[in-house]
């Protein structure tokens, strides 16, 4: 009977250590995706559209107040 208790305890701490490193696995993995990739558009943009894209569409958020 001690056998079975100590084979139990055994197996439980090592299910724990399992689960513990597949949720350290898979809080620290890459993911891996483009950022300018959107649906339906392409992911190699001219600069311009670029810096247009990170500066916003509302006028305000523009460094250059939105001006053509």
């Amino acid at each position: 009977m001690d056998l079975v208790i100590v084979l139990a305890v055994t197996l439980l701490l090592g299910a724990v250590a399992l689960v513990w490193i597949f949720i350290h696995w898979i809080r620290t993995r890459r993911t891996t995706r483009d950022d300018l990739r959107r649906a339906g558009d392409d992911a190699r943009v001219t600069p311009y559209e670029a810096s247009r894209r990170a500066e916003g569409r509302a006028a305000w958020t523009r460094i250059g107040g939105g001006g053509g």
